[in-house]
């Protein structure tokens, strides 16, 4: 895994990395995710991301960054890279395709 940030936790001064997710990370993922909806007093207000959402994002369609803390993932943010198209919002706001683009 590529790090792109690496720091120390303010109170605990313990290190921590913030690394690009690999293409077979969604398991991880997937985990962390139930870690923290399981431990929400609502979950509900957790819109949680699908495998298959994952899977399409780490596919090349994104990029998910992830939180490391002595070795464990503890936190993530994931960045969808949608397809130009009919309906891409960056129209909206003047957005121009280049020749190349998708």
């Amino acid at each position: 895994m590529r790090i792109v940030y690496s720091g120390t936790l303010k109170t605990s001064h313990i290190p921590f990395l913030v690394k690009v997710i690999p293409g077979e990370g969604s398991g991880e993922l997937l985990s962390l995710q139930e870690s923290v909806r399981s431990a929400l007093k609502e979950p509900a207000i957790l819109q949680p991301l699908s495998e298959e959402e994952f899977d399409h994002i780490l596919a090349g369609n994104g990029l998910i960054l992830g939180v490391y803390v002595e070795g464990e993932l503890v936190g993530a943010r994931a960045v969808l890279f949608p397809a130009i198209d009919e309906d891409h919002l960056g129209k909206d706001v003047g957005f121009h395709v280049r020749s190349g683009q998708k």
